[in-house]
């Protein structure tokens, strides 16, 4: 999930209809009353507005008695075709076959609704067998599309990041592919965002409005090394293509239709109608049998829709996902290399990074040194996009110094990254039992999202909580010695926690770098009492066992309880907190 800021993509087409003036008009085209007639009785006929191509292309859900689309505003003709599927394929079919709609400007037929609604106009013109004369050329469209030159497209999973709320899931968004930009020309492909028209600065309103869709979402498009820049660079975060495979004809409808969303606008809900919900709902108007949003009714996370899609190609009919791509951030890039490097190695990065040498007293062999070398030009790659100051003097003396040790080879760290597919499912079920204030009891906790610190970091950050929306249950049992009878045991069942969030971000330290770590957690407990903790510190990486991460906070917490006398109080303390987390194997 991201937010965005700016539309490019309606500057673009903006300016592309400006100019549309250039181009010679076609010859005038001759519409005929009688001919859209027809069209309309054959819809009627075939009842075209229960066809799945249809349904997809409005981006309409059933509901218990109708349909219904999120995108009420810049989309549809109808003014009840957000609601209406019927309403809406009629009124399209008057507008599209006429030279006489309401949305005419002028005699140019690069103007004309077809040329906005290309999705629509080739598929009614395939379902209805539509006259040729009553079909635009959209000159200003074709060349443009032949200058994007757009053969496939790839769905881009880029992982969490802890440090941008909007972000902490995880966000997908799409790349198309100019098969002439490959290899090293690939940056200058272009990437479909879908994301809130927010700003994350709002702090706690921006969490409110993106619970309850008061931010609207809509369709962007930017380049995508812009992206790259961003995720990769910026926020360290890695990214994983997953290229689809779709026809050449699938892939220029996908652009169509993307092009008639270009004005559309709808209410975004972080959970659910977000940038993974939406993405989906767009590659099933290519592909209307594959009904990939179907399946997540309240939450939608970018992590398993990746899966969703990587789940169909065990079945050869729907398969979609042709072969994935990894690409790695510079922050794991140095943190990996980091992670090898000994005591003494870690000590001389330090003179490495600031006098861009090695002091000859230090008992490394030439390879120990060159791991040195090219952890502090990594170090120095990371500064210099967060600073956005040049640092290639320094990265240039550190190659000097590299070269001057010959000709190594260095072995790339042995770090298996796992695909996010290969991850746990975000939701869980826990069931437990202990003790306390001697009593035994029972208990049964559900999460629904979407990590927690116990689990594989696939897909996610490494060392981080992520929870949301889970409760507990308990079932305590009564003393030998109590009164209680059997049939008054459902009074020993109660909610013992509600939690809103838990969020926990070991975010290591480095020498080099003094990354603060922090953790929220803010919940109900035993009858509806607030429970509330914040904490601040710092987390260290140990060479035990696989990977071993130790956070040292200091955190205040507030509370509540019932006295003796049945008053109701609050306690706030503050004081120290140790997290250690192991990964065994």
């Amino acid at each position: 999930m991201h937010v965005t800021e700016p539309n490019y993509l309606t500057r673009f087409f903006y300016a592309l209809f400006m100019s549309a003036f250039i181009f010679k008009a076609s010859p005038s085209w001759g519409f005929s009353i009688s001919r859209t007639q027809s069209y309309i009785e054959t819809a009627n006929k075939k009842e075209l507005w229960n066809d799945p191509q249809w349904i997809k292309l409005g981006h309409y859900e059933k509901g218990w008695f109708f349909y219904s689309s999120p995108f009420t505003d810049g989309f549809f003709l109808s003014e009840e075709g957000s609601s209406s599927p019927k309403k809406e394929l009629l009124k399209t079919i008057e507008l599209l076959f006429s030279e006489n709609a309401d949305a005419q400007t002028s005699n140019d037929p690069n103007k004309h609704l077809q040329c906005l609604y290309l999705a629509r106009t080739k598929w009614l013109s395939k379902v209805l067998e539509v006259d040729r004369e009553d079909l635009m050329a959209c000159e200003a469209m074709a060349k443009w599309k032949k200058n994007l030159n757009v053969k496939s497209v790839a769905l881009i999973f880029a992982a969490a990041d802890m440090g941008n709320t909007s972000s902490s899931y995880g966000h997908t968004f799409l790349k198309i592919i100019n098969p002439e930009n490959a290899q090293n020309k690939d940056l200058i492909n272009y990437g479909i965002n879908y994301a809130a028209n927010a700003d994350a600065s709002e702090g706690f309103f921006y969490a409110i409005k993106g619970l309850f869709g008061m931010y609207s979402g809509q369709f962007t498009m930017l380049p995508y090394h812009q992206k790259i820049r961003e995720y990769i660079n910026l926020e360290g975060r890695d990214i994983w293509e997953y290229h689809l495979n779709f026809s050449p004809d699938e892939v220029s409808f996908l652009v169509d239709h993307l092009i008639e969303m270009q004005a559309a606008r709808a209410p975004y809900f972080f959970f659910k109608d977000n940038c993974s919900y939406q993405i989906l709902r767009t590659l099933e108007t290519v592909r209307p049998q594959l009904n990939l949003a179907d399946d997540f009714k309240y939450f939608v996370i970018p992590i398993d829709t990746v899966k969703k899609l990587t789940e169909l190609n065990n079945e050869p009919e729907l398969e979609i996902v042709s072969f994935s791509k990894y690409i790695k951030s510079l922050t794991t890039d140095y943190l990996q290399s980091y992670r090898n490097l000994d005591i003494l190695q870690k000590k001389a990065l330090i003179q490495a990074v600031n006098n861009q040498n090695i002091a000859p007293d230090y008992e490394l062999n030439p390879i120990e040194r060159a791991q040195v070398f090219e952890t502090a030009m990594k170090f120095y790659s990371i500064k210099a996009f967060r600073t956005e100051k040049n640092y290639e003097e320094e990265k240039y003396r550190l190659y000097l110094e590299r070269v001057k040790l010959g000709q190594i080879t260095l072995q790339a760290p042995i770090e298996n990254t796992q695909p996010p597919e290969k991850s746990h499912d975000s939701s869980a079920l826990y069931f437990g039992f202990g003790e306390q204030n001697r009593l035994h009891f029972s208990s049964l906790r559900f999460r629904s999202a979407f990590h927690d610190l116990e689990q594989t970091d696939f897909g996610t950050v490494a060392f981080s909580h992520n929870e949301m929306a889970s409760f507990e249950v308990r079932y305590t049992q009564p003393e030998e010695n109590s009164n209680e009878k059997a049939q008054n045991s459902v009074k020993n069942f109660k909610l013992h926690r509600f939690t809103f969030l838990n969020l926990v971000n070991l975010n290591p330290v480095t020498i080099l770098d003094s990354n603060l770590s922090w953790k929220v957690n803010a919940a109900l407990r035993d009858e509806w009492k607030p429970d509330f903790e914040v904490g601040f510190g710092y987390s260290y990486d140990f060479p035990w066992y696989k990977r071993t991460r130790i956070g040292a906070f200091i955190s205040e917490k507030t509370m509540s309880e019932y006295n003796s006398s049945g008053d109701f109080r609050y306690l706030n303390g503050i004081g120290p907190n140790l997290l250690m987390v192991t990964r065994l194997t």
